[in-house]
């Protein structure tokens, strides 16, 4: 008798198929360098596990406006932030930080400088995630991959730009938080200098003999993403439901491009 389960998928132009059951994928496919069921995942957050979830942008734009004495304004363009029309997809939360301080500093931005403003930004914001539309919606099929991917054995883990209480908070409301339990505190955005530190400090805290970087994927939804993945030597696997096209993450360097995170499994069978 044949079993349905569901595999890493390498062809990104076929549909997935929701599983409410989660089953475990068993028989992953070859996807681009990638062979066999990852022994981690990293997933970036906004635009690839969940969309509309940049209102803490807002926060961290008021938030910088009280402290340098003039308007602040982060906007979105779809999915791609841009501050004071600045295109700052990818960018982390202390990087914006550091660069408007910067901007109005006549001496060198220090770090308690920065985390001065990222403490009143997370009280502020944690003061208004009080529902899940502050938080934002989950991906089509998000919940159902990190589940499948989740009862499979694969360590997942979080590298984004957001500061570490915003992202939890985020992740919370949208129910898939428990799901995350490798570096709970180490891949955001609260004080690294930029994407790279943060992939790289995230990686630290999912490495084991069991979970090598040749066996982990980074799943994120812009070009510095895709590169922060591959500086640190992990798989990059690129989203289109956040702020890039296919091309632009094909030419930062992804190894697969899906139309979502729920594109990473299809329906497959095993004996």
């Amino acid at each position: 008798m044949r079993e349905r389960s569901r595999q890493l998928r390498s062809d990104p132009t076929s549909g997935a198929t929701s599983n409410p059951h989660a089953v475990p994928p068993r028989a992953p496919i070859k996807s681009g360098a990638f062979s066999g069921l990852p022994s981690a995942i990293l997933f970036d957050i906004d635009g690839t596990l969940l969309v509309n979830s940049s209102s803490h942008l807002a926060t961290l734009a008021a938030t910088l406006s009280d402290h340098v004495a003039r308007r602040v304004d982060i906007d979105l363009d779809g999915e791609r932030p841009r501050l004071d029309g600045r295109d700052v997809s990818g960018w982390i939360d202390a990087q914006l930080v550091r660069f408007v301080l910067g901007e109005h500093a006549t001496t060198r931005v220090s770090s308690t400088q920065v985390r001065h403003v990222m403490d009143a930004y997370g009280r502020a914001f944690l003061g208004s995630v009080g529902s899940t539309a502050q938080a934002g919606q989950l991906v089509p099929g998000a919940l159902e991959t990190i589940e499948s991917l989740s009862a499979a054995g694969v360590r997942l883990a979080i590298v984004t730009g957001n500061a570490c209480w915003v992202a939890h908070a985020k992740l919370e409301a949208a129910g898939i938080d428990r799901f995350f339990t490798f570096g709970r505190d180490l891949g955001f955005g609260d004080w690294r200098r930029d994407r790279f530190a943060v992939a790289r400090a995230a990686l630290r805290g999912i490495r084991s003999p069991s979970a090598p970087a040749a066996g982990t994927i980074l799943v994120g939804d812009t070009p510095l993403d895709i590169r922060a993945a591959v500086r640190v030597g992990v798989h990059p696997f690129g989203v289109t439901t956040g702020a890039s096209s296919a091309a632009d993450l094909t030419a930062a360097g992804a190894e697969n491009v899906l139309s979502s995170v729920a594109a990473m499994l299809v329906e497959g069978s095993a004996s």
